[in-house]
């Protein structure tokens, strides 16, 4: 039937029927008719390859290949199934459904053979067989329905054909219209097809009726071809029309798919060969790109490569050139294409052919600040202020210029030059034919070539020429987009050749494609690129480098390109890139300066330009974190910058480059000679002193920045003390004004000369050339002493600082920053000693030796270097034992003795805690307290008489509660030794303790109301009241490692009653205590707590009415002492004591009236305690009368 519907024509009668019949009829009968043609065309293609050939040579292929599409066809709602089509599925299941009434059926007829068997047996048991007449024909008619049964014969089936197209889906989309790459189809080609198939319909009718009836005919279905004229003017290569594959987005789900990938690239090669005009070139050059960039795996190699460098390098027509730099790009892909265009040379082709960038002035300029140096309106045109950079030879012979850019260009278009003139510039490596110059190949020369190839007659003056001749010609695309172009060829081809391979080791020699960019000349040109200021060839430029750069032994010479220069010039905010290459790059250049104290500045070649926290800051956070601070606006400890700071940095490096970036727009390949910028100033950081890591006069604001870590503490202690030694010792530079400018050949007695910054470049750059390494192997030593010479003359911070005197506050600056770092690491320089006692205590001698100490003019300097000296003496005390023992040799003790009773006398009541004498002497307190734990320093203490008398003094001022406070504290300290105790029991210490203690205010804290010292004057009370109650505990011996004081103890039963003396002895958990318990309950509590002491952690017991530690250890701590500044500085971790004492239950009690056998206390008695203890106060007499009886 497949054959037969082929030989009779049906098929194409048929074709007609399912595909040309319109849809919209009404008429069921055409309907039908039209189903079952298509049903029979799927059946008649179905495994029959000349069905199909005639569907090849009539449709195209991709309309075709939705016969063989999976996906159902969109449903239209006029359009019902008509055939009606035998499933032998669905009867199938039908006869399932129907199993239950067969399945009784079987049993009935089973039933029914069982009772004819025995029906049987009993008929011929009675013999009643032939009685039955018609049991008898029964059994006749099986025997004649056996007779006539014929033997079952198996034959061959006739193969069935199933139909596997998908008709309903060829059909919906063959009345679309399709305009892609691999099919064009509308109403016109439907069109075309209706004619083909009725044209021979027609012709074979025709013939048949010239043919006898008795001859069989067949229709010559083999030669039968649909040739579509309506896409004759179409471009079409194998199966796809390159018009609309070259306008398809490059996205792998949209894109068109492309069968047989490298037979279509081959084939659209060869029509690239064969072509001759322009434009058939260029459409073959970007399909080939195209179809390689999606299949660059299944096509492999390109084989030619090396044709198309060759091509590049004789092209002479714009639009070709970039399409040949397109296909180059997407060979690019492959890596050996990428070996045979490094060996076709093409790498200086490309570049020569980008860095045209630098005439392309119509590119969008960003919303920021300029890096260009204006010039006044109308010069910037004009050919006197041009550069001037090109010569030639005339016809004579004869050397002519030097010459701008816009002049040679004039005179090519007047006649006196020509593309076979000789022209040279500086980056040329000798005389060249004009045309050969790729700045005038492809601005003038070009365009020459457009102007005499176009056919119709241009009819314009010479004006008008001349104006053509000024403009770029057009072409694919602008300067900076090609120049994109190239740059992403370029990063791809180096991505191909790593530095390091998988385990990490250095690849050697050096990967060729990097070696030849590596090369002064190429590379120069390359980061040159960064003055087109373009954000898009930046970001490519700092990525390529980067990747040349990576283990490249020509990296420490790569600031001689100026490449920090121009990328620092830059005001985009895509600098990532960029960071990543500054990360990279800035400590590896063969530079060094001479100007910066730190190590790390020294040898970065960002130091002349950038903020030295900002080299910091970039080498500890990275380059992301880099940028973002880079971008914005930060003030902080560890980088302080802003947007203005950036236009000021940038106006500085473009003044330095002014000379050499207005040259790149008359020679593109003019190469940038080195020198060194002059450091530039910040006004912002004038008052600045950066250390290690930290501005400190941000990092000592606890203000603004409380808690800001500090990283790597002892190194940044040793840099505060290296800082200060420089302060100190301030040391004049290593070059005069006069030995600069001996150095250089200026005139020192000329300022103008020797002031002025350009006239000292220029000298630079004589003798730089003299004496460069490079150039001089002996000249080395001259030559570090030009550059010493040249950054002296240009830096006015390194000329101001040889008449500078030591700066006081600089000096404040550094001992803040030095107690803060204490304060906040003191367990990780524990294990240090302070290196800094020398300078430290001359400090403190000088300053409280000084005349003017507590005069207004100077109290405000050397008031806060007192005060910040000897707050330092104190955490470097607290810090480390070994500390007190260096402190103690060096005569710290004594200086701070000194200092104390200049102090002492000069508070009076009408002080406040920001008075010089009051800080200072709470900073003495709390060092003696510091030192008091060792022995040695106690000894000393022991010494100093005035020491307690001084104590006693500061404790009288109870407004100034923060130095009562730490004059009790330092009495606890103290008090670890009997000596100590006595004689501050001599000096009348508890009469100026015991007054404290009443004015404690209980119901504060069990009141509920939260309060702080810092807005309740009561809670600062409180403080010193319990202050006070444990510095008699201590003086008295009732804390471990205080020794017993027979007389304090004595003195304070009488006073207090020894009922009070025995609680404050005593350790509880808890401070609320019942007053209005009974005296068996205080009994059973008062045991509770010795059995809670003897269960503490540190396994004390009670022994003659004092806690004693059986441990062996040593407990410096002091219970219930809270420091000063620990109270005001959050982030220092206090030591919570180990037992809990009931200081607070002691100040209850005696600012309470109780009545019970143990204790009888009430307002007369405080009364008369108080009269007793204020008249010794204010008496001579320090002595105690310990027989006071109330």
């Amino acid at each position: 039937m497949q054959m037969l519907a082929l030989t009779e024509g049906a098929f194409l009668k048929h074709l007609e029927m399912a595909l040309l019949t319109t849809s919209g009829t009404k008429d069921f009968r055409i309907l039908a008719n039209k189903q079952l043609s298509g049903y029979l065309i799927a059946l008649w293609i179905a495994e029959n390859q000349s069905a199909k050939d005639l569907l090849n040579r009539c449709l195209p292929r991709a309309l075709l290949d939705y016969l063989d599409s999976k996906d159902p066809p969109p449903s239209i709602p006029d359009e019902k199934d008509l055939l009606t089509v035998r499933n032998n599925l669905e009867m199938a299941e039908n006869c399932e459904k129907d199993k239950p009434f067969a399945q009784i059926q079987d049993q009935l007829k089973s039933v029914q053979i069982t009772l004819e068997a025995r029906l049987d047996t009993l008929l011929q048991h009675w013999n009643l067989e032939q009685k039955l007449t018609f049991l008898q024909n029964h059994r006749v008619r099986e025997e004649q329905q056996k007779a006539t049964q014929r033997p079952v014969v198996l034959r061959k089936r006739r193969r069935q054909v199933k139909a596997t197209a998908n008709w309903k889906s060829f059909c919906y989309y063959f009345a679309q219209n399709h305009s892609r790459a691999d099919l064009i189809w509308n109403e016109k080609t439907r069109d075309e097809f209706r004619q083909a198939i009725a044209n021979e319909m027609r012709l074979l009718q025709h013939e048949l009726e010239f043919v006898q009836s008795e001859t069989e005919i067949a229709w010559n279905h083999s030669e039968f071809l649909i040739n579509y004229n309506s896409l004759s003017d179409e471009v079409r290569i194998g199966e796809y029309y390159l018009r609309f594959l070259l306008s398809e987005e490059n996205n792998v789900e949209t894109a068109t798919p492309i069968h047989r990938p490298q037979e279509f690239f081959n084939n659209i090669y060869h029509r690239f060969l064969l072509a001759q005009r322009n434009e058939m070139r260029c459409i073959c050059l970007r399909a080939m790109a195209i179809v390689y960039e999606r299949h660059c795996i299944s096509i492999g190699p390109f084989s030619d490569t090396y044709y198309i460098v060759h091509m590049l390098a004789k092209c002479i027509n714009l639009a070709e050139r970039d399409h040949l730099i397109y296909l180059i790009s997407k060979l690019a892909l492959d890596k050996q294409n990428v070996r045979d265009l490094i060996a076709a040379d093409s790498l200086p082709l490309l570049i020569d052919i980008a860095v045209l960038a630098h005439l392309h002035t119509n590119r969008a300029k960003l919303h920021a600040q300029t890096n260009v140096i204006e010039a006044p309106k109308g010069t910037i045109d004009s050919e006197e202020s041009a550069p001037k950079e090109w010569y030639y030879n005339d016809k004579q012979g004869q050397r002519n210029g030097p010459y701008s850019f816009r002049k040679i260009k004039q005179l090519f278009c007047d006649g006196t030059l020509f593309e076979k003139s000789e022209i040279w510039a500086e980056g040329l490596d000798k005389w060249c034919y004009l045309s050969s110059v790729a700045q005038f190949r492809w601005t003038i020369c070009c365009n020459q070539h457009s102007l005499i190839g176009q056919t119709s007659s241009i009819k314009s003056d010479e004006n008008e020429k001349s104006k053509d001749i000024d403009l770029l010609p057009v072409a694919l695309y602008n300067p900076t987009d090609l120049c994109s172009l190239i740059l992403d060829t370029l990063i791809q081809m180096c991505s191909f050749f790593p530095s390091r391979d998988e385990t990490g080791a250095i690849i050697r020699p050096l990967p060729k494609v990097k070696k030849i960019l590596s090369e002064p000349v190429l590379l120069y040109q390359l980061v040159q690129l960064l003055l087109t200021y373009d954000p898009a060839i930046v970001q490519r430029i700092g990525t390529l480098v980067h990747l040349i750069m990576e283990d490249n032994n020509a990296l420490s010479r790569l600031y001689l390109s100026g490449i920090f220069f121009f990328i620092l010039m830059y005001n985009g905010s895509n600098i990532l890139p960029i960071a990543h290459f500054l990360k990279y790059a800035h400590l590896k250049q063969a530079f060094r300066s001479t100007l910066s104290a730190s190590e790390l500045a020294s040898r970065s070649v960002l130091c002349p330009m950038l903020p030295e926290a900002n080299i910091f800051y970039l080498e500890q956070y990275g380059a992301e974190k880099y940028a973002e601070v880079f971008l914005g606006e930060s003030q902080n400890p560890e980088c302080i910058w802003n947007s203005d700071m950036r236009k000021h940095m940038i106006n500085k490096i473009a003044l330095h480059v002014a000379d050499f970036s207005n040259r790149l727009s008359s020679n593109v390949k003019a190469l940038y000679r080195y020198c060194p910028i002059p450091p530039i100033e910040y006004d912002q950081l004038k008052e600045e002193l950066f250390c290690h890591f930290y501005y400190l006069r941000h990092l000592i604001d606890e203000k603004r920045f409380p808690l800001w870590p500090i990283r790597e503490p002892v190194e940044f202690l040793r840099s505060c003390l290296s800082a200060w030694q420089n302060e100190i010792t301030r040391k004049p530079t290593k070059m005069s004004n006069e030995q600069a400018c001996e150095r250089l050949g200026l005139d020192i007695k000329d300022k103008s000369s020797w002031s002025d910054p350009v006239a000292v470049r220029r000298a630079y750059f004589k003798l730089a050339q003299k004496y460069h390494p490079d150039k001089n192997p002996d000249g080395r030593e001259q030559f570090e002493q030009i550059n010493y010479a040249y950054e002296f003359l240009t830096s006015t911070l390194a000329r101001a600082s040889l008449s500078q005197e030591p700066d006081i506050n600089r000096i404040i600056v550094i001992i803040k920053a030095q107690s803060i770092t204490y304060k906040r690491n003191l367990k990780v320089l524990s294990p240090y000693k302070y290196a800094g006692y020398t300078q430290l205590i001359k400090t403190i001698d000088l300053e409280s030796a000084d005349d003017a100490l507590f005069s207004n003019q100077k109290g405000g300097e050397s008031g806060q270097l007192l005060i910040s000296a000897v707050e330092l003496c104190y955490w470097t005390l607290k810090s480390s034992p070994l500390n007190a023992e260096q402190l103690r040799r060096d005569g710290g003790l004594e200086a701070l003795y000194k200092t104390f009773c200049r102090c002492v006398p000069m508070i009076t009541s009408s002080c406040n805690d920001n008075s010089m004498a009051v800080k200072v002497c709470l900073h003495v307190c709390n060092c003696f307290g510091a030192a008091a734990n060792f022995e040695a320093c106690r000894e000393k203490i022991a010494e100093m008489k005035a020491l307690f008398k001084g104590i006693c003094q500061l404790l009288k001022f109870e407004h100034l509660t923060r130095l009562s406070c730490a004059a009790a504290d330092c009495v606890c300290s103290l008090s670890v030794c009997t000596l100590l105790q006595t004689q501050m029991f001599q000096a009348g210490i508890i009469w100026q303790l015991m007054p404290h203690l009443f004015r404690f205010d209980w119901t504060l804290d069990e009141g509920g109301v939260a309060h702080s010292e810092k807005t309740n004057q009561q809670s600062t009370l409180n403080r010193l009241a319990r202050s006070c109650c444990e510095a008699l505990a201590c003086l008295a011996g009732y804390r471990p490692n205080t020794p017993d004081n027979d007389g304090v103890q004595n003195s304070l039963r009488a006073m207090l009653t020894p009922y009070i003396c025995r609680q404050m002895q005593l350790a509880s958990c808890s401070l609320a205590v019942n007053l209005n318990q009974s005296d068996e309950e205080k009994e059973e509590q008062e045991e509770l707590q010795k059995e809670e002491i003897k269960k503490s952690k540190n396994n004390s017991v009670i022994e003659n009415g004092k806690i004693v530690l059986n441990n062996g250890k040593q407990n410096t701590c002091q219970p219930n002492s809270v420091d000063d500044d620990a109270c005001l500085a959050d982030d220092i971790s206090v030591t919570k004591p180990p037992i809990q004492y009931r200081n607070d239950f002691v100040l209850k009690l005696l600012n309470s009236n109780t009545f019970d056998p143990y204790l009888i206390w009430d307002n007369s008695t405080r009364a008369e305690l108080l009269d007793f203890v204020e008249l010794h106060r204010n008496s001579n007499d320090n002595l105690v009368r310990q027989f006071f009886v109330f």
